[in-house]
Parts: structure tokens; sequence; C-alpha cells
């Protein structure tokens, strides 16, 4: 009898899979003992930079893209469907700096009712 064709692949495959499950947890412990020490992702400038262009360039394109929808929709003339695209970039950008922002410095201190209403009675 001859064997299958098919069946000389999946020996293959199988002895492939045990072969790296049996060595998986010894590769694994020699990876984390050859990785070195990484930076803090609260001091990584390259992981925030990297954030806040991602941010910008999908906010700028997806605000120009609705833009230029909303002035095809609602407007005739060229310089106010422009004008529409410019004002939906401008926000685009606006909301990604504003997000950038807080990416590099934090969010802002939260303002308590209390002391909203010390500072607009004049009381220290």
């Amino acid at each position: 009898m001859h064997p299958k064709t098919g069946d000389a692949p999946k020996n293959a495959q199988n002895t492939g899979l045990s072969l790296s499950r049996l060595l998986s947890p010894a590769l694994m412990a020699e990876e984390q003992q050859q990785k070195p020490q990484g930076i803090p992702p609260r001091y990584d400038l390259n992981a925030k930079w990297d954030a806040c262009l991602d941010i910008t360039m999908r906010r700028l394109t997806y605000s120009s893209l609705a833009g230029a929808f909303t002035a095809l929709l609602f407007f005739r003339s060229p310089v106010t469907q422009w004008a529409s695209v410019a004002f939906a970039a401008g926000v685009g950008i606006g909301s990604a700096y504003t997000d950038c922002s807080y990416i590099f410095d934090g969010f802002p201190h939260k303002v308590s009712s209390s002391e909203v209403s010390s500072i607009s009675s004049g009381s220290p």
C-alpha cells in the first residue's frame, strides 16, 4: 500500500508544533534574561511622539473628510466649500493638540465646586 500524500505534511507540522511547545518555555526564559530593562512609559518620548503624530494624522484626515462631505451637501460656492473643509481640519488639529498636550503633560487638575465657590466669592 502507498501512504496517503497528505500524511507526510501533517506529520511534519505536528512534529514542528510539538518541538516548539517543548522549546518555548526555555526560549521565553532566555529572552527575558537577555531583554534589557526598557524606558518606563511615563518617560518614553518616542512613544509619546508616535502617539501624537498618529492622533494628529487621523483627526486631520477624518475631520477634513467630514468637512468635505458637509460642504458638498450644504454649500454651492467653492469658496464656502473650502472654508468648510478648512474649518473642519482646524477642529481636527485643535482636538489632536489638546490630546497631545494631555499625553505629554498629563491631565489637568480637577477643580472641585468648593474651590470654584471660594474663588468666585473672593475668600482665600
